[in-house]
């Protein structure tokens, strides 16, 4: 797992950027690339249970929301009293909002908002009805068991030099092409946790929603945007 960090000795600001599920760090380079040049920086890690072979594994989703409780100290620490705004996509935008909600100080000075590509607050992957039902149970008997889902490598993008770059990375074990039950049950318990709380939130977003979008459900995301 690393830290990944882009821009000028001096930036203007910081770009904290949390990326999606089965991704790594290193897929912010293009947006980080381009914000160098405005004089910002951006920093990012590898979450928990990624980057480091095929299958993302994790305990529970709440190490998510520790790892980046970390990651924005270390942020601040390496960028004193600099803006710092929350650049994330897909799950991390999932994370990120629970992060928010659970975890982050309200009235924390240092961040000034945040920015959300096609958030992941629904799934629009076809499962098995009998799967979701069975998800927990399953998860807790066989929580290592590979989820049956279709490849999805190729519909993340049409950019084709990305996702070459994508299945280079897959070939490299630096980014996951399957997940594990636990895994999934617990974005799914996620997605239901936010639905009751995103009510609470006050902070200034920006989202980006993807009509084209084939993991986040753009309806779910639509109505809790609201």
């Amino acid at each position: 797992r690393k830290i990944r960090l882009w821009g000028p000795a001096k930036p203007k600001g910081v770009f904290l950027a949390v990326h999606g599920g089965l991704a790594h760090a290193g897929d912010w380079v293009t947006p980080a690339l381009y914000f160098k040049k405005k004089g910002w920086a951006t920093a990012s890690f590898d979450m928990h249970g990624h980057a480091t072979g095929k299958r993302v594994d994790i305990p529970s989703f709440e190490i998510f929301l520790d790892d980046l409780a970390l990651f924005l100290a270390y942020v601040k620490k390496k960028y004193p009293k600099k803006p710092i705004v929350f650049l994330t996509h897909s799950m991390g935008a999932l994370i990120t909002a629970h992060f928010v909600l659970k975890r982050m100080p309200q009235g924390d000075k240092d961040v000034k908002g945040f920015i959300m590509s096609s958030p992941y607050f629904g799934n629009a992957v076809k499962v098995p009805k009998i799967l979701v039902a069975m998800s927990k149970p399953m998860a807790a008997l066989l929580p290592k068991m590979k989820v049956p889902t279709p490849p999805l490598t190729d519909v993340l993008t049409h950019d084709p030099d990305i996702t070459r770059r994508h299945h280079d990375d897959e070939r490299d074990g630096i980014r996951a092409t399957e997940s594990t039950l636990r895994f999934g049950n617990a974005l799914l318990t996620a997605h239901a946790e936010l639905a009751k709380i995103i009510g609470r939130w006050n902070q200034p977003v920006l989202m980006i929603v993807a009509g084209d979008d084939h993991l986040a459900d753009v309806k779910v995301t639509e109505a809790l945007s609201q």
